[in-house]
């Protein structure tokens, strides 16, 4: 007796039905195809079809649903054969073969599952179809499912974790497959890159420390482009002037990965501080406020000034401010210094203090790498003779910023 398979649009959609003379070869819609299979024969030719007369004393026919013109399956007379052919618009492979050579055959049942996984991560993996399932798996344990169609599995190192199948269907034939899905660490895919970056800030780098296996990066939010590879461990990005939130994902073996928001300081020409009530201060150490500004990605500074009478000490670290709670006020200047006087942040140790009275405006350069964000640690007397709130205000230009894009 002959037996026949088909897949649909390389899936299967029967298995293993018997050819019969006249006998439709697939009758459940569930099963997808569209139209009708069965075998006629030649006249004269009685019995059920036998693989010797098969395109001769036997044909099979496509019966199209809306009643057009049959089709003539081409079969050859052979004990098993596997053909590819478009039935009704509908791309088919067709099996047609004995019983005792069904189990080379069925070699090609599937295993669905995901192309690559992180280990220690539950997955699913589905049988095609079949009775019964036995499975196995290398770099990995099944967790659930052994004996239907159907695991959960997990991978357990990096590296191939091949999936086996062993099926046997109704009709005592067997089948056996195997699937190898890449397993990765997910540590080894973790984003590197700055939380806090600067609107109009180029290049910025981001990377993960694995490789070999299909990455893709992918950029969203307002004012950010991905201007390196999209592939590759390392790439870089950038943000626009207008840039509010963004972020940027990894997909590895196409499976979403991680993702890294950054948060974007806008762009900005003018940085105000207010402080609370602040006593005054004749020439002793109290009376004063300690803040911390951010300067910005390579800022020139064009003014620093204050709302009231105020003397503003500069430091390069929050250390060196505190080692300098003691110091009076004898040391700062007494008058004004005049527009030209400069605040230079390239160079300092530790210990030293740039020492402004704010009467009036000065003007000063943040000389720093375009790629170093600079913090000045501050501390503000008030030089007024009452109790004040005061308020500093800093100008400034970014002096390499991008277009809005």
């Amino acid at each position: 007796m002959l037996f026949f398979d088909l897949d649909l649009n390389n899936a299967p959609s029967v298995r293993g039905v018997p050819c019969l003379l006249g006998v439709p070869l697939q009758q459940a819609p569930y099963q997808g195809f569209v139209g009708t299979l069965a075998f006629v024969s030649e006249p004269g030719v009685e019995g059920d079809p036998t693989w010797e007369q098969l395109g001769s004393g036997f044909q099979l026919l496509y019966f199209p649903a809306d009643g057009s013109a049959t089709q003539q399956v081409p079969l050859q007379a052979t004990p098993a054969q596997l053909l590819s052919v478009v039935l009704g618009g509908q791309n088919c492979t067709v099996s047609v073969y004995e019983r005792d050579i069904s189990d080379a055959l069925f070699s090609a049942v599937y295993i669905t599952a995901p192309a690559s996984v992180p280990i220690g991560v539950t997955e699913t993996a589905t049988a095609s179809g079949g009775s019964t399932w036995l499975w196995s798996i290398t770099n990995g344990v099944i967790l659930s499912g052994q004996g239907t169609s159907s695991i959960t599995f997990k991978a357990t190192a990096p590296g191939a974790a091949v999936l086996g199948l062993a099926v046997t269907f109704t009709d005592g034939s067997s089948a056996s497959t195997s699937l190898a899905v890449q397993a990765y660490d997910p540590a080894a895919y973790a984003i590197s890159a700055p939380l806090y970056v600067f609107a109009g800030q180029f290049g910025v780098a981001v990377s993960v420390p694995g490789g070999g296996i299909p990455i893709e990066w992918s950029v969203s939010g307002t004012g950010i482009r991905l201007v390196g590879s999209a592939s590759a461990a390392a790439t870089a990005v950038d943000f626009g002037q207008s840039g509010t939130s963004a972020t940027i994902s990894l997909s590895v073996g196409g499976v979403p990965t991680s993702t890294w928001t950054f948060v974007i300081i806008p762009y900005t020409s003018t940085i105000s501080y207010t402080s609370p009530s602040v006593a005054p201060a004749p020439d002793n150490t109290s009376g004063y406020v300690d803040f911390t500004l951010d300067l910005g990605w390579q800022a020139t500074i064009l003014s620093m000034q204050t709302t009231t009478p105020a003397l503003l000490r500069l430091y390069v670290t929050a250390a060196a401010r505190a080692a300098d709670a003691g110091r009076g006020l004898t040391t700062d200047p007494t008058v004004d210094p005049t527009l030209q006087s400069a605040i230079a942040f390239e160079g300092e140790t530790t210990a030293s203090i740039l020492s402004f009275n704010l009467d009036a405006p000065v003007t000063a350069t943040n000389g720093d790498a375009p790629t170093r964000t600079r913090l000045a640690y501050c501390r503000m007397f008030n030089m007024d003779t009452v109790p004040r709130a005061i308020t500093l205000v800093v100008n400034r230009t970014q002096l390499q910023v991008g277009p809005t894009f």
